[in-house]
């Protein structure tokens, strides 16, 4: 099991005057250190072995890619990957990274919507 988180800041944070994205930078490498220690703890409890992987996306690349190159890098035999459930406009003008990698990648894609973690906890209680 190889959890992997990628970091985007992007042009779209970075092209704005007078904005200083170092925060939201340190913001996002903190987010991603949290998980990363969530996940670590996950596995370790249930006896998973694994090593927790965050990387930041470049000028050259995007989130898909990387978790494509990711999934390859780590001879995966199936990615799973969460997705938003983005709808309408927002899903044309936000994108899904989750799509993208579902035609991009050459292993079976697992998707798993964000509403399905609200039905596992109304269930567990």
């Amino acid at each position: 099991m190889q959890p992997y988180y990628v970091v985007e800041s992007g042009p779209m944070y970075m092209d704005v005057p007078g904005y200083d994205p170092s925060s939201l930078h340190t913001s996002l490498m903190e987010q991603g250190a949290a998980l990363a220690q969530e996940a670590a703890d996950a596995m370790k409890a249930r006896g998973v072995v694994g090593e927790v992987v965050t990387v930041e996306v470049t000028a050259s690349d995007d989130v898909a890619t990387l978790v494509i190159r990711g999934a390859e890098a780590f001879n995966a035999d199936l990615l799973i990957m969460g997705t938003h459930g983005r709808k309408g406009f927002q899903r044309l003008i936000l994108s899904s990274v989750a799509e993208r990698c579902l035609r991009q990648a050459s292993l079976p894609v697992l998707l798993i919507p964000s509403a399905a973690g609200a039905l596992s906890e109304k269930a567990s209680a």
